[in-house]
């Protein structure tokens, strides 16, 4: 903006003043920038939550189909599941497969790929009501996250198999579960950064849902140390209490 001094203008006789700026909120770049975001929030919610619900339901019928209760541990994400839980839903699982004569591992495969979805899907929706509800308070934060709202809803586009995380550190347990649990938990991290943080030039890893529900699915060997030899010179050191 061209800054105009003040000065007696002998043509009108009167003050030229400098012209205010225009605030942000009052731009039109500002209300289209958070229109446009409000509006692909509201068609990533409407998108996410058939297909939510649709995994949520199957998970849920693994025993209402048996007439049993669902245990409560099945509504959690499976970041807060304990090894129990996770044996309960194995069982469960192996239990309706042999009731229903499908093969109980290819059986469990397809359920756990069936529950990263499904929290996948479930900390999506977290992180679209948690921008909808700070754009209530302060729509300003829309337009300050605009970088954050579009990676967001290019995830929620991407096919139901690619996941976004931070790392891939879960990848090293030592067992199934903490994998399987490992993983819901680098999504809920994921999560909360686009939620909570300025999106950087940080590079994202992408991952394979059904890569990693027959990894998880698949037994993991455990690691034997090899034994250290012991050196003889220094045998006469060692002394029996």
């Amino acid at each position: 903006m061209v800054e105009i001094n003040k000065c007696r203008c002998s043509a009108f006789g009167g003050d030229v003043r400098k012209a205010s700026p225009l605030s942000l909120e009052n731009t039109q770049e500002f209300c289209d920038v958070v229109s446009m975001a409000r509006f692909k929030l509201m068609t990533s919610l409407d998108y996410i939550n058939r297909p939510f619900l649709n995994r949520a339901n199957n998970i849920n019928n693994l025993w209402l189909s048996e007439g049993s209760q669902v245990p409560n541990f099945v509504g959690r994400f499976v970041a807060s599941w304990s090894s129990d839980d996770y044996t309960v839903f194995c069982e469960q699982v192996k239990q309706w497969a042999l009731d229903h004569d499908d093969d109980p591992l290819r059986e469990l495969r397809r359920r756990v790929h069936a529950l990263i979805i499904r929290d996948k899907q479930a900390y999506q929706r977290g992180i679209v009501r948690g921008f909808l509800d700070k754009a209530a308070k302060n729509k300003r934060i829309l337009f300050d996250q605009q970088s954050n709202i579009a990676q967001l809803c290019n995830e929620v586009g991407e096919k139901d198999d690619v996941i976004f995380v931070n790392d891939k550190d879960f990848e090293h347990s030592s067992t199934q579960f903490e994998q399987l649990k490992g993983l819901s938990y680098a999504m809920r991290c994921h999560a909360t950064y686009l939620l909570n943080h300025r999106l950087t030039q940080r590079r994202f890893v992408m991952v394979n849902a059904e890569k990693q529900a027959t990894m998880i699915t698949k037994p993991i060997p455990k690691r034997v140390k090899p034994i250290k030899k012991m050196d003889k010179s220094k045998d006469d050191q060692i002394e029996l209490g």
